[in-house]
């Protein structure tokens, strides 16, 4: 449980407390939405059930978080991919950054380069400061950023009931005025694609997380639960933006909407849950991309620090955090489509490697109680 846990709360981000995610790859579907938060479910659930195994079947090829890329495919596609979730991981700290000046100009009106700059201040100082352990502290608040997020959509479903027969033709409406932003592709595309950018993100840590494990039992369902637990978190906000979609659904942060319509106080309280949750994403995925440059505590760690977080703070305050997440959940997720499909022919090919050497064993056995009876 522990691990399923941990593979939760690694997906639980910024993003999904926010809705941004939830509104682009579901709600814009419509009622297709539902199909396509299933095939999600199919995809986190294979995803975590394999990456779990993998990792405690494979624990002495996998010395870094990087290398399971070249396990399910060769070095030369693998180093590409390892290079690909390093750009990746730099381009959601720019979305973690326009995500807190979007969140602060929705409640206070503030500019939004105002909150990003702030929050750009505060992650790089703890990146160079080597404070990395206060963001474990306050990482611990993931679960409650995932139960809020939950009762606000339930919250929505219920008081918002009687909007549902008729909530398609406004979602239709939003999309061609281009209020709301959507996935590509359909409703199957749109699935894929959301497990597939995940993939490229937290592929490595899954795995690593998975050589933890004591049994391969424990694995395989912490995997599987990790996955369907996420599911439900989202599948509970769908219903909550599906029904209160004409109250919330064009805002930036669709759940601090939300929480507004309950009280103010509320919103208050979320507004500080949503910038400790971006907080602690943006300071791991800075520190994610710079150490892949430089070692902890040196002087080039922190001018690599401060140029990257404010290369990083350039691009989220020049492109709108909706648009911004749009852009990069998107692309990466191709990209991830891409790797689960290797995954899937390189479990066929070691399922086959297994079946084949239990043969060619039963077939030893076979020839040697031939011999056996031979010589009697």
């Amino acid at each position: 449980m522990v691990m399923a846990g941990a593979m939760m709360a690694s997906l639980i981000g910024s993003g999904y407390a926010t809705g941004q995610e939830v509104i682009q790859y579901f709600v814009s579907k419509g009622w297709m939405g539902l199909v396509s938060i299933f095939v999600m479910f199919l995809c986190f659930a294979f995803m975590g059930y394999t990456l779990f195994t993998t990792g405690y079947r494979h624990q002495d090829k996998l010395e870094n978080t990087n290398d399971i890329f070249e396990l399910y495919s060769n070095k030369m596609i693998g180093k590409f991919y390892e290079y690909l979730s390093i750009v990746v991981i730099f381009l959601t700290y720019t979305v973690m950054i326009a995500g807190a000046g979007a969140t602060l100009n929705q409640q206070f009106d503030t500019p939004i380069i105002v909150g990003s700059i702030l929050m750009f201040i505060v992650v790089a100082g703890v990146v160079m400061l080597g404070l990395e352990a206060l963001t474990n502290i306050l990482g611990s608040l993931g679960p409650m950023i995932a139960i809020v997020a939950m009762l606000l959509g339930l919250y929505g479903l219920i008081t918002n009931f009687n909007e549902l027969p008729n909530i398609s033709s406004s979602i239709e409406s939003a999309l061609a005025n281009g209020e709301i932003q959507t996935s590509s592709g359909n409703w199957l595309v749109s699935g894929l694609n959301y497990v597939g950018y995940n993939l490229i993100l937290f592929a490595g840590f899954h795995s690593q997380a998975g050589g933890e494990a004591n049994r391969r039992k424990d694995a395989a369902y912490s995997g599987l639960i990790g996955g369907g637990g996420f599911s439900i978190a989202i599948l509970v906000s769908y219903f909550g933006f599906m029904a209160s979609f004409n109250l919330v659904g064009r805002s930036a942060v669709p759940t601090l909407s939300l929480a507004n319509e309950i009280h103010p106080y509320l919103a208050y309280f979320f507004v500080a849950i949503i910038m400790i949750g971006i907080f602690t994403t943006a300071v791991t995925l800075l520190w994610n991309t710079v150490s892949n440059f430089s070692d902890d505590g040196t002087k080039k760690q922190k001018v690599l620090t401060l140029i990257i977080g404010f290369i990083g703070l350039i691009i989220g305050s020049m492109i709108s955090f909706g648009s911004l997440l749009n852009i990069v959940y998107n692309v990466a997720g191709y990209f991830g489509i891409a790797f689960m499909f290797l995954m899937l022919v390189r479990h066929i090919q070691w399922g086959r490697a297994t079946k084949e050497k239990g043969i060619n064993k039963e077939n030893r056995l076979s020839s040697a109680i031939f011999f056996i009876h031979c010589l009697e």
